[in-house]
């Protein structure tokens, strides 16, 4: 299973959402083998997992996109690759600002989300009552859950 994926199904087990594009590329450095995933090629490999369907879609929690593992309730679209359907989802909401076609989405996550990722502000923090993301870096407790996500491996 890819590291991705374990960090994803153990935030559902937590009773939790999902995690943003920059949570899971920061974590990266707490896994046990080095690994160098950008953007591109994350949501490149979400398109072709054969463990779950990955839904993209704004959380009111964080005021933000995150991923997660697609709930049957979501309301979405599917992302194409060459008019092939992929294994990635859009939230109805987010689909005018991400695209249904993967190279369209890939780019405009790169655009909402390199900057952040560069100043290694990987946790979105619970922001309810503002009207725009809080960017941070990560906290004791990020730090632990991605650890002890990966301590059986």
């Amino acid at each position: 299973m890819k590291y991705w994926e374990i960090l994803l199904l153990k935030q559902r087990e937590r009773g939790k959402d999902g995690l943003t594009i920059p949570f899971l590329i920061g974590s990266q450095q707490y896994f046990p083998s080095s690994m160098n995933y950008n953007i591109n090629s994350l949501i490149q490999e979400m398109a072709i997992s054969k463990t779950f369907e990955t839904c993209i879609r704004y959380c009111m929690g964080t005021q933000t996109l995150i991923a997660e593992v697609r709930k049957e309730k979501n309301a979405v679209y599917y992302v194409q690759d060459s008019q092939k359907l992929t294994n990635i989802s859009i939230g109805v909401m987010s689909k005018s600002d991400l695209g249904l076609e993967l190279d369209e989405l890939i780019i405009n996550l790169i655009d909402k989300f390199q900057t952040h990722i560069k100043a290694e502000q990987f946790s979105a923090e619970p922001n309810v009552d503002g009207r725009s993301v809080k960017w941070n870096k990560f906290s004791t407790e990020d730090v632990q859950f991605i650890k002890d996500s990966f301590s059986l491996l």
